[in-house]
């Protein structure tokens, strides 16, 4: 797989706003690969875990809370695999 362009406009912390600031074609991918990978559509995920780095970072600052592990280990994995599939389909 070749190098990555790194893309200025992705960046942050909440996952949906990251995923909408790609290019579209590259989200219809994205998101099609991720189904057939995990079964599960994507933005429901990127939502659910959109703030769980900024809660789990700094977690010493919050009252309370919980989060789903089997949401953001499908969506890790998930995207993981459906962009090693995206990467290997379009070199």
């Amino acid at each position: 797989m070749k190098a990555a362009k790194i893309m200025s406009t992705a960046h942050g912390h909440n996952l949906s706003y990251v995923f909408a600031s790609l290019e579209l074609p590259t989200q219809a991918a994205i998101e099609s690969e991720f189904l057939e990978a995990s079964g599960e559509q994507l933005a429901p995920l990127l939502a659910e875990c959109s703030d769980y780095f900024i809660q789990a970072r700094y977690a010493y600052e919050q009252i309370g809370g919980s989060y789903d592990l089997t949401g953001i280990r499908t969506l890790a994995k998930g995207l993981l695999d459906a962009v090693k599939a995206y990467g290997t389909k379009n070199p």
